[in-house]
């Protein structure tokens, strides 16, 4: 049953891979940018939805009026823009052709000429970013500054947005319910790559008159910004029937993503953990028996101390009275009704709390980039943990379309071979990962468990006798609280150091096209007729390989992976080192979850699929040597009868252990030192250059079990282990 769910599981990756690397259905111009590496923020805008996108109008009636659907980014914008002061922004690669599909040879379209018309005019009138109206003069070309590219937000200041792509909205889009912007025309940069920057969003307000004037966002604190919603993008055009082309939009800034499925999950373990962590609290703290209990310890700890004060067996100081009186109010508040609001606010969210905050102030320092606008490298989700955000990065990075389009774009080139070296690197990243995640959690539970049992523990402070257990106790929270810094730490600098080198290698534009293998491109065409085409992710930019994907950035990207994933094991042991902890708390709990895993149904399973190879190889090894036993046997037998005949089966039985367990080469066996002429040589009752202890006496018996032919014959480590069976016995005996 199991080989059978793993036989389909297969299948189904093959399947999953196949639909991963192939591009959109009807797309006629699939391309990945450079600079895609399946974060987010990554969106394709066709000209023409309804043929390339398989995406149906929202109106394709009257011809002159169409509508079509606007096209979610998957990101949303806050009233400010996040991590950073310049506005939403992005890259925008590709281009558009208004008009003249299908008639012209759209290759060598020229640049649309646009030019500043009449206000008055009506005439093929779209806008500028500047508000001025401007014209087609005639004639096919193609647009790639970005105009007709057009944005929009939609609020959610009430908790969900509003649905542009419903017809009543997309009709009149309402100042209250959406905001839109223009985002042509492109800047260009240095590197060739087309870049805008939207600092505000406006909208115009008409007066009781009939006067237009233009209104800024703001913000909370009076400075011009964004309003916070869900964030779409589309080609507006009245006519799209005659368009061809798309944008490729890139937004690096002033944008965040939806949470991930890790984050989502840790969250809810977190969410859980947390009301079970207070019901169990308030519980303890409000048994009649607990309340009794710690009543009576405070009586007990106040009589103590005054009969030691007045027999003058302990001197009180002004420290030593404030001390005590603080132990004795802060035990006090344990058994008050408000007890969980006091210690979960003062006490447990000063090393839970204070840890993630600590936590997600290191893991925020890899969202930047070392640019100097300070533009962040991801796209965190707000008001999320940036430590669990990371994960989620890395793991939507190396299971993206994108990434491993860009990897299997190496088939058909001289670089092949670094398909299964990069592999490499993203298994051990990936287990690294999940090692990291293992042990977060691990410091999750055993920090609500550390909380749930505080209230006994922190009774124990009272005493001298019972204060090591407190301190103990103490030790454990810091050590935990240390474990949760540390993998964020950790986690931090390889995401520095990992997916910036694996940006780095990857950085190149890949797009659908015919196979070409060395000139030659695989397709035949038979009188202007397509008979065979085969089509595959083809690098536009050869000189982009060249420069990124070198060898020494491989290797570099293979130590920095094996490094990550053997440094997070570390972990444990080194936070137990830091907090001086004699048991090694930390290093055996993540030990014992480990151990629990390779006990598990799914843990056996990767076990033997790692152990089956080299089983396989050992088996082959045994019949071999088993083999070679039975002809050096065969050889000496025929020679005489009796002590040879006994000799023969000593050394063939030598020679079936020792094939299968040491390396051997002909006429040679490494373990003893000696070759097997010279073995044979030695045919005496006691050789001690081959046999040591239980052996040479184990070859007696094996002589004496010869000598009896109504006893079945056995080899002589089976000889050996009867012995030290009976010596065994002997000296319980």
């Amino acid at each position: 049953m199991m080989i059978k769910l793993l036989k389909y599981c297969k299948c189904l990756t093959i399947l999953w891979a196949m639909l991963l690397l192939y591009p959109t259905i009807g797309s006629t111009d699939q391309c990945i940018s450079a600079g895609d590496f399946g974060t987010g923020g990554t969106v394709t805008v066709y000209a023409n939805p309804a043929r390339d996108a398989q995406t149906p109008l929202l109106r394709d009636t009257p011809a002159n009026a169409q509508i079509s659907p606007w096209i979610d980014t998957g990101t949303f914008t806050s009233e400010q823009a996040l991590f950073s002061q310049n506005g939403i922004s992005g890259y925008v690669e590709g281009g558009w052709y208004p008009w003249g599909f299908d008639s012209v040879n759209l290759l060598n379209a020229p640049e649309c000429d646009l030019s500043i018309c009449n206000p008055n005019s009506s005439r093929d009138v779209i806008c500028m970013t500047d508000g001025k109206k401007i014209y087609y003069n005639g004639g096919y070309c193609k647009e790639t500054q970005g105009y007709a590219l057009y944005g929009l937000i939609a609020f959610s200041d009430t908790g969900q947005a509003a649905d542009p792509n419903q017809l009543g909205n997309a009709l009149a889009l309402s100042n209250t319910t959406f905001r839109t912007f223009r985002i042509g025309p492109l800047q260009p940069m240095a590197d060739g790559s087309k870049y805008f920057q939207i600092p505000a969003t406006k909208y115009y307000d008409i007066d009781v008159n009939g006067n237009f004037t233009t209104v800024t966002d703001t913000q909370a604190n009076g400075q011009s910004g964004f309003k916070s919603g869900k964030l779409y993008l589309k080609i507006v055009d009245n006519y799209y029937g005659d368009n061809e082309g798309s944008y490729n939009v890139t937004l690096v800034g002033g944008v965040y993503t939806a949470q991930g499925f890790v984050s989502e999950t840790i969250e809810m373990v977190q969410t859980v953990l947390q009301n079970v962590q207070e019901a169990i609290f308030k519980s303890v703290v409000s048994n009649p028996r607990f309340v009794i209990t710690v009543r009576a310890v405070l009586l007990l700890y106040v009589c103590i101390s005054a009969f030691l004060f007045m027999a003058g067996l302990m001197k009180m100081h002004q420290a030593e009275i404030i001390i005590r009186l603080l132990k004795f109010a802060f035990i006090t508040i344990i058994i008050s009704p408000d007890s969980w609001d006091f210690f979960n606010t003062y006490v447990f969210d000063f090393f839970q709390g204070g840890a993630q905050n600590i936590a997600d102030l290191i893991s925020k320092a890899t969202v930047y980039s070392a640019s100097a606008d300070g533009q962040p490298a991801f796209l965190i989700p707000e008001g999320s943990s940036v430590t669990l955000s990371v994960y989620d990065l890395i793991v939507k990075m190396l299971t993206s379309s994108p990434f491993h389009i860009k990897i299997w774009a190496l088939l058909f080139t001289d670089r092949v071979y670094f398909i299964p070296l990069i592999y490499i690197c993203v298994v051990f990243m990936l287990l690294g990962v999940m090692k990291s995640i293992l042990i977060y959690l691990l410091a999750l539970i055993n920090m609500a468990l550390l909380l749930i049992i505080g209230p006994f523990f922190i009774v124990m402070v009272l005493f001298s006798l019972t204060r090591n257990m407190f301190d103990d106790w103490l030790k454990q929270l810091i050590a935990t609280a240390m474990m949760m810094i540390f993998i964020a730490t950790t986690l931090a600098l390889m995401v520095k150091l990992i997916v910036g080198n694996m940006q780095q290698m990857l950085f190149y534009k890949v797009c659908w096209q015919t196979v070409v293998i060395s000139g030659q491109a695989l397709r035949l065409d038979l009188f202007d007729t397509e008979i065979i085409n085969i089509k595959f992710w083809q690098i536009m930019d050869p000189s982009q390989v060249t420069a990124s994907l070198t060898f020494q950035n491989l290797v570099s990207f293979l130590l920095v992976s094996i490094l990550f994933y053997t440094f997070v094991e570390q972990v444990p042991a080194l936070v137990d080192t830091l907090s001086g902890a004699a048991r090694r708390p930390m290093s055996e709990l993540y030990s014992g979850a480990i151990q629990q895993f390779d006990k598990s149904r799914a843990g056996k399973l990767l076990e033997k699929a790692m152990v089956e190879p080299s089983a396989r190889v050992g088996a082959q090894r045994e019949l071999l040597g088993k083999r070679a036993g039975k002809a050096i046997e065969k050889k000496l037998a025929g020679d005489s009868e009796g002590m040879r005949a006994g000799i023969a089966k000593m050394v063939g039985g030598m020679v079936e252990s020792t094939i299968s367990k040491t390396i051997t080469s002909p006429g040679t066996i490494y373990r003893t030192g000696q070759s097997l002429s010279q073995m044979a040589a030695d045919q005496t009752d006691t050789s001690p250059t081959i046999f040591t202890g239980g052996e040479k006496e184990g070859f007696v018996d094996y002589g004496k079990a010869l000598q009896k032919p109504d006893k079945p014959r056995y080899s002589l480590s089976e000889a050996i282990r009867e012995h030290q069976r009976k010596k065994g016995d002997d000296d319980d005996d």
